[in-house]
């Protein structure tokens, strides 16, 4: 970079005492800079800072590289000299210059970031000139992005005496950008159930919507349609989803927070108020397919009829009777009610076959294809035909 054509002293400059050296750069209002210490070379190796950003900025020596002297510290030089704030605006280059100041003539090994950096933002490897340090890149997501702590590091390894400095990274959108005003909220469903999510936008429309399956900013899952709501399957285990909003004068989007819909498993619910600790831990007293009481009726079926999978049933075993002219049927509905039915309704069917051994799915019994249970008796009337060889069965199920 060719130095500004001027000569400028600095007579008062000595009286500053050792401690303290030189102004590291004078902005000027022209294309020009004269760095006056080679320390600030660092500043014309940075292609993308905004020199009318750039204020004057000091090195200065106030102890040993240790953060309980409360001595050193991790500073802003650009673009917001001595701030705690970084502010940019999405889609625009920024370059973030920090220094470790208070550390003695001592070397960074390097720095380290926690905290959430904005999407598009790196922290560069390498220290220039002992101490400095930059953040640079193209935030691409409009937000607060606060407490980024920075440490500069004397030993590798994260190690030893450190300085640090905690800052915000204020993103701002353009005029009229999508910008995310009500978040999608996380719900608690039962398991087999489906949900809506919502979100809502403030910009100019039109508005482009794409929801994902997964954490916030992971795309590879993309879900739904392009709308402001999105519908979930029906879901048997918990699943968390987010959703991209994108207009003309944001085309990068404004990324939701993660929407989690948390699946409730009912039938673990429920076996839990029947088996012990022990119990619950071995399959073959209480899994789906176990048969803990013996009545030839599994875990899973006992929870659908709303029998005890304890205590042996035969009430689930339908009363038939016959008259000259027909079969009598009788059953007692089970209201879905207790500890693992929250939200579930019982149904019935009656089923007949003129084969005991078919497989699949019963011709249901016109007039008792679906039966809600209200804890009422069911009484069925089946005309007796010529053929004597027919099988009823009574099968239930759950919604939803």
């Amino acid at each position: 970079m060719n130095a500004y054509p001027q000569t400028i002293k600095f007579p008062k400059l000595r009286r500053l005492g050792r401690r303290v050296s030189a102004l590291i750069v004078l902005l000027q209002k022209s294309p020009y800079i004269q760095f006056l210490l080679p320390e600030a070379k660092l500043l014309s190796s940075v292609a993308t800072m905004d020199a009318v950003k750039m204020t004057i900025a000091t090195v200065a020596g106030l102890g040993a590289f240790d953060s309980v002297s409360g001595a050193t510290e991790v500073v802003q030089i650009s673009p917001n000299n001595g701030s705690d704030t970084v502010s940019s605006d999405t889609d625009v280059s920024l370059t973030f210059v920090f220094q470790a100041i208070g550390i003695s003539g001592h070397r960074v090994d390097h720095f380290s970031v926690t905290g959430t950096l904005p999407p598009g933002l790196t922290l560069n490897p390498g220290v220039e000139n002992r101490s400095f340090g930059s953040i640079s890149g193209t935030p691409t997501q409009a937000g607060t992005y606060s407490d980024i702590k920075i440490q500069a590091w004397r030993s590798a390894g994260d190690s030893g005496d450190y300085a640090e400095g905690t800052f915000s990274i204020v993103v701002a959108a353009p005029a009229g950008a999508a910008t995310i005003t009500q978040q999608p909220a996380s719900i608690t469903i039962n398991s087999g159930e489906t949900t809506s999510l919502d979100v809502s936008a403030d910009g100019t429309p039109p508005f482009t919507y794409q929801w994902y399956q997964g954490a916030s900013g992971v795309d590879t899952t993309p879900v739904g349609n392009d709308s402001s709501s999105f519908t979930t399957p029906a879901l048997s285990a918990t699943t968390s989803y987010w959703v991209k909003v994108s207009n003309a004068a944001n085309p990068s989007g404004d990324n939701s927070n993660n929407a989690t819909v948390t699946v409730v498993d009912l039938f673990e619910t429920w076996r839990t108020n029947y088996y012990t600790t022990q119990e619950l831990a071995d399959p073959l007293v209480s899994a789906p397919t176990a048969d803990s009481d013996k009545d030839g009726v599994n875990n899973q079926n006992e929870y659908i009829f709303g029998t005890s999978p304890i205590t042996s049933n035969v009430q689930l075993t339908p009363n038939v009777s016959m008259d000259e002219t027909h079969v009598n049927i009788s059953f007692t509905t089970v209201i879905a009610s207790g500890v693992g039915y929250e939200g579930k309704t019982r149904h019935y069917a009656i089923e007949v076959s003129d084969d005991l051994q078919q497989s699949g799915d019963w011709p249901v019994l016109q007039g008792y294809s679906d039966i809600t249970a209200t804890g009422l008796t069911v009484n069925a009337q089946v005309p007796i035909n010529t053929d004597p060889k027919k099988f009823y069965r009574v099968r239930s199920w759950l919604t939803p």
